[in-house]
């Protein structure tokens, strides 16, 4: 219900919080709204006990920065390439030993927001065989020659990819793990180039080889535009930018008896013996609800049956009050008679 650790933790069904003066996401009962907060590979330690919570303000990331995690690119090599003479050996591409028949360089950012430039270059290595590798400037990053990944990407006969480790490993389907020279630090990065059979990322077919499109997150944050809860109860801060940011778990608790449970204002209520001990998980997990974002509930009245049950209702009134009008008129004839 507060800010301390031991104020009183209340449950609600109903999630009207808004981002209050000091940032933290409150409703109008002035309860605060807590989850769990997520590290950077987007990660959380729900120990079952709600003293792990915390409660949910946003405000405290503006003007930060943000480490890429994720670069996402589809992209098409070129199936009627000429396949380079020779192997192809770690560091040729960035050293300019093989000039690659198809690059392109991205901008990734260490956790500081500094910006790194990142290339990808391709080289075809026989039917349905390329060599990839992904390097920069050796100045910037800790890996020898610069380069931070580099192995063979196979495809399929279809133009799609093979990616399945039960066929052949490559670094290219791995993390990113660069090091930085200028002592940033920096996260894991997932390189999205398309799973196995997929044409969602790198595919081999007779058109030139291009980019056709590309993602990367992280950067700079600026102020806070929006926050979005999705269905799966992850609380994101989107930034002017356009930067989401995944900042927070929400969990949902159960109880062996809900009923049980001590309504107290505000919408909210309170555990009870009668209710039993809460369980909180992530929403859906272990027989856990699930979480509606941007959603009203809607009346479970049937409106029909309401309005035939007033009808009837009021013609019964109607009734009553006929008969009552009628029991008074004889009494007052019995009273004339008397007289």
């Amino acid at each position: 219900t507060g800010l301390g650790a031991s104020d009183t933790v209340a449950f609600t069904r109903a999630g009207s919080f808004k981002p209050d003066t000091a940032g933290f996401l409150r409703n109008t009962a002035g309860f605060y709204l807590q989850g769990w907060r997520l590290d950077n590979s987007g990660a959380f330690n729900n120990t079952g006990n709600v003293a792990a919570l915390e409660p949910i303000r946003l405000n405290d990331l503006t003007g930060t920065a943000m480490a890429t995690n994720s670069v996402e690119l589809r992209a098409n090599l070129q199936s009627s390439a000429t396949a380079v003479a020779g192997p192809v050996t770690r560091g040729d591409i960035a050293s300019g030993t093989l000039a690659p028949q198809f690059t392109r360089a991205i901008d990734v950012y260490d956790a500081q927001g500094g910006t790194h430039r990142v290339t990808m270059g391709f080289v075809k290595t026989g039917p349905n065989a390329w060599h990839g590798e992904i390097y920069a400037d050796p100045a910037e990053v800790t890996a020898t020659g610069g380069v931070l990944a580099s192995g063979e990407i196979r495809f399929n006969p279809d133009g799609s990819i093979i990616n399945d480790p039960a066929v052949y490993t490559s670094e290219m389907f791995g993390p990113l793990t660069p090091g930085w020279t200028n002592g940033a630090a920096s996260d894991p990065i997932t390189l999205g180039i398309g799973g196995n059979g997929s044409l969602s990322g790198l595919t081999q077919f007779g058109s030139e080889s291009a980019l056709i499109t590309s993602s990367v997150n992280g950067g700079m944050l600026g102020n806070i535009a929006s926050v979005q809860v999705s269905d799966s109860g992850t609380v994101s801060a989107v930034f002017e930018n356009g930067i989401a940011r995944k900042v927070f778990q929400l969990p949902v608790a159960t109880f062996p008896n809900a009923d049980g449970l001590t309504r107290m204002s505000g919408n909210a209520f309170l555990m009870s013996d009668a209710s039993g001990n809460y369980a909180i998980n992530k929403p859906g997990a272990l027989g856990a609800g699930t979480i509606r974002a941007s959603t009203l509930e809607a009346s479970t009245v049937d409106l029909a049956q309401e309005f035939s049950n007033m009808i009837r209702f009021q013609r019964a009134y109607s009734a009553s009050s006929k008969i009552i009008t009628t029991v008074d008129d004889m009494l007052q004839e019995v009273s004339n008679l008397k007289r």
